[in-house]
């Protein structure tokens, strides 16, 4: 993207910015932090991350699998170069000194975890990969994962309870959005 800005020693879309700097300063002022660990990612560096994963996939089985298995699943957890929110600059990966600023499971279960799934929507971010959305979105619930979708959207979403729908996800609102745009004839 031509519009990438710094933002936290991270780079970010800068329409995103403002969003992204008045959450983490919203969850700071109620004693909570959040460390954005990964937002943007360039081309490289995500075939970079994909590959450390098809290896670490295969390491782990002991030999046990071939290199189409472990690609298939690291996809769940990383994405192929070109199919990367974070290639967008619009994603953002949130962890906390709670569990040693890691990507884990583990941090829905954190004060910035718990605040994040509260608040985030009011700041334009959603949860990318939901609990009941893994068979349709393909990829495990990740929940540090969040993206930026601007605020009149998640909030939307939110009052429609994407995040507990046993079958929408958030890619859902982001296609309905785009066909009433094109419909309209809105750039």
């Amino acid at each position: 993207p031509p519009d990438l800005v710094a933002a936290g020693g991270r780079t970010v879309r800068a329409l995103a910015r403002p969003d992204l700097q008045a959450m983490i300063e919203g969850a700071a002022s109620e004693g909570v932090e959040l460390a954005p660990i990964s937002i943007y990612r360039g081309p490289d560096e995500q075939a970079l991350a994909f590959e450390s994963g098809v290896w670490q996939a295969m390491a782990r089985e002991g030999g046990r699998i071939d290199r189409a298995e472990a690609e298939a699943r690291t996809a769940r957890f990383v994405a192929p170069p070109g199919h990367s929110q974070h290639q967008l600059g619009t994603a953002v990966d949130f962890s906390s000194w709670e569990i040693n600023y890691a990507l884990q499971p583990r941090f829905e279960e954190t004060v910035a975890g718990h605040w994040l799934e509260a608040n985030a929507w009011q700041y334009g971010f959603v949860l990318s990969y939901s609990r009941h959305g893994e068979e349709r979105s393909g990829y495990a619930f990740e929940p540090w994962h969040y993206r930026w979708v601007g605020r009149d959207l998640a909030a939307v979403m939110h009052r429609e309870g994407y995040e507990d729908h046993p079958t929408l996800i958030a890619d859902d609102f982001l296609r309905a959005t785009e066909e009433i745009l094109t419909y309209e004839r809105i750039p």
